[in-house]
């Protein structure tokens, strides 16, 4: 039997290369299409300036709540005993379960632990789930945690719902400040930003007169149930409304990748550095802070004009795709090494020290050793890395580029010679 000719052969081996050529091409093409669509239009509800404001607000009820837990009419103080042998009850969280000052401490330790915890995972959610989905979660576990404040029987109960209080707050500090990044006008983004973070001092301060007043007037236990009654309508809110898109990550129906920022609150959590001993620096059993005078006040505004330049740094060191894992790595170094072991040391310290000038320099002495590393980066070059192409769009123009420099070469395959 007669074997095959070669020229019977080349025309099967071209049709089986062509098919493959096909088949290839076909994935490719799908590709293209998909990275090149154009992004999905904003919901009806957004405009840029409205995003802030509703953000703003969140933000601000968040900080609220951490002077609120500070203030002399929640926290309230300890029960104690004069030379004479009279003794007070105390009042507030403290007075009510007989804390000590490192088991009051603990109570913020809690909620940092809860934050950091929590940082990553909604980090790693926002690649595969709608962002306004995961805030709407975070929010709605905020609510819930701070009405179980409110309605705590033990140091215990009331600890782990502090700690699922910063779980809620965690989704919302990850995916806050890359929305507002990606929409406010590129000559104002710092400014943007910094409007969002001066709501934490902002807030702080609402919250030692609310939660004085509140606690004054009332029960401490009412100024958590007021902040769960504030929040619900924005834990509703990320539920319900449309969400919205963030640079660097693929539009998938249902799951939107959105950044995980744990926008990094610095130096935000503060409101634990106002109070020693237990006590506000404001208030009854405290000291005056018109006693402090200019210095603390200076020092104060101060400290907190770090925020919108550390944030916008970490916001622009990265590409896009990458803001999550970059505002969760500062977040989690930042309480880390601050607040997670401060609250606790400061109790253990103004124990043995008793003397709240004493304990105060020795903490805000560290932030010589801040400001010299900072300083350091005077000296680094920078690249802004926000400009750069996600990684979709980055592997669509990888296929496109591949197209033949000529026209008239486009049916050849590149391979051939």
């Amino acid at each position: 039997m007669a074997s095959p000719s070669p020229s019977s052969t080349l025309p099967k081996e071209e049709e089986k290369e062509s098919s493959a050529q096909q088949s290839n091409a076909q994935p490719e093409a799908m590709a293209r299409s998909s990275s090149t669509k154009d992004p999905p239009p904003a919901p009806s509800w957004f405009t840029p300036k409205r995003l802030l404001i509703i953000f703003c607000v969140i933000n601000m009820i968040n900080y609220v709540d951490r002077g609120a837990i500070a203030s002399n009419g929640v926290n309230g103080s300890a029960r104690s005993c004069d030379d004479k042998g009279i003794c007070t009850s105390g009042s507030g969280i403290q007075g009510e379960f007989q804390l000590t000052n490192f088991e009051d401490g603990l109570l913020s330790s809690a909620f940092m632990v809860g934050l950091l915890v929590a940082s990553p995972i909604f980090a790693s959610l926002a690649k595969s789930h709608n962002p306004f989905r995961l805030i709407g979660v975070g929010l709605s576990v905020w609510t819930l945690a701070a009405a179980g404040c409110g309605s705590a029987f033990s140091f215990w109960f009331i600890a782990i719902c502090r700690m699922l209080v910063g779980v809620g707050e965690a989704s919302f500090i990850s995916l806050a400040a890359p929305f507002i990044d990606d929409n406010a006008p590129a000559s104002q983004k710092t400014a943007w930003l910094a409007m969002f973070y001066m709501c934490i001092p902002s807030g702080v301060a609402l919250g030692y007169v609310y939660g004085g007043f509140v606690g004054g007037h009332f029960n401490w236990r009412y100024a958590f149930w007021g902040e769960a009654l504030l929040m619900l309508p924005f834990a509703v809110f990320g539920f319900v409304v449309k969400p919205l898109q963030l640079k660097g990550f693929a539009h998938v129906e249902s799951k939107k990748a959105l950044t995980s920022v744990e926008t990094v609150s610095a130096v935000n959590d503060d409101s634990e550095a106002s109070k020693v001993d237990g006590r506000s620096l404001v208030g009854r059993d405290g000291i005056s802070a018109d006693d402090l005078n200019t210095p603390c006040k200076l020092g104060e505004l101060l400290v907190f004009a770090t925020q919108a330049p550390v944030n916008y740094v970490c916001l622009h060191c990265v590409k896009p795709s990458l803001r999550p894992l970059s505002m969760a790595i500062s977040t989690v170094s930042i309480h880390i090494f601050g607040d997670v072991p401060s609250s606790p040391l400061v109790g253990v310290l103004q124990d043995h020290v008793n003397n709240w000038r004493e304990t105060a320099l020795i903490l805000t002495s560290i932030l010589f050793l801040a400001a010299g590393i900072w300083f350091i980066g005077v000296f680094l070059h920078g690249v802004d890395k926000s400009n750069d192409e996600s990684e979709s769009q980055v592997s669509a123009n990888a296929v496109a580029n591949r197209k033949p420099l000529l026209d008239g070469n486009e049916d050849e395959s590149p391979c051939e010679v």
